[in-house]
């Protein structure tokens, strides 16, 4: 009887153990990585969002603008070009031209949320590999200016990240017979699996900026060797 009590307590403290760790790592994932929640979903998909015709414009333009360039991001985005800008709604406009990408401008007013007020848009290329397991690894959006440490970062005990509302991406162009290059989100770090996302020339997917996530490496069952390009809209709210 002491043995069999003694398990129970043993199964009994493991499993308030495993609530807490889930407890923290919801907090801790509500604190570092904060937005206001104006984004009720996880996620959503929007086929057919524009046209292939229009897709096939924005590739060709986005891939003869000179400022297309190796990523200015972090090193999760390691081996991909893109153009990027950083905006609010007074000076939008003024950005887009700034890398004469004007013609995106129409499509940002489409899908921009009523509650954003400032924005980092990414047109992102990623080159297609079989070596790696992911093209873009995990992270979360933390993009804007303002995440940026200023010297008296040390002495703050508590700091956190500004995440965006919603992270809008739209598929402009990717192998006809593409293997992998699914969009992958998930809550609490890497543990709970919210979705796997096939994109789709044309397809519009929007998810909450909270959302750890990454894209998987890809390539062409034909060998094409075609790129992945996506335009990319983090919608912060500040």
């Amino acid at each position: 009887m002491n043995l069999k009590g003694s398990y129970k307590k043993y199964i009994f403290f493991f499993c308030i153990l495993v609530i807490l760790y889930f407890v923290v790592l919801i907090l801790m994932e509500r604190y570092y990585y904060q937005n206001k929640n104006h984004f009720k979903h996880n996620k959503k998909e929007h086929f057919d969002f524009i046209s292939k015709e229009t897709c096939g414009i924005f590739k060709q333009k986005i891939m003869n603008n000179i400022y297309l360039v190796n990523n200015l991001l972090n090193e999760q985005f390691e081996n991909t070009k893109g153009i990027l800008i950083q905006f609010d709604e007074n000076n939008a406009h003024d950005s887009f031209r700034s890398k004469n990408i004007e013609f995106l401008y129409p499509y940002f007013k489409k899908i921009k949320k009523p509650y954003a007020t400032n924005f980092v848009l990414n047109a992102l290329v990623i080159p297609p590999s079989k070596k790696e397991e992911m093209s873009i690894k995990y992270h979360y959006d933390t993009t804007l200016d303002m995440n940026e440490d200023d010297d008296d970062a040390d002495d703050h005990f508590f700091n956190y990240d500004i995440v965006p509302e919603c992270v809008s991406v739209l598929y402009i162009e990717q192998p006809t017979h593409m293997k992998g290059g699914r969009l992958r989100l998930y809550k609490y770090a890497n543990l709970v699996n919210i979705a796997n996302i096939s994109p789709s020339v044309g397809k519009l997917v929007e998810f909450n900026g909270r959302l750890f996530h990454g894209v998987e490496s890809f390539h062409d069952l034909n060998d094409t060797n075609t790129e992945r390009i996506s335009i990319v809209l983090e919608q912060y709210c500040v």
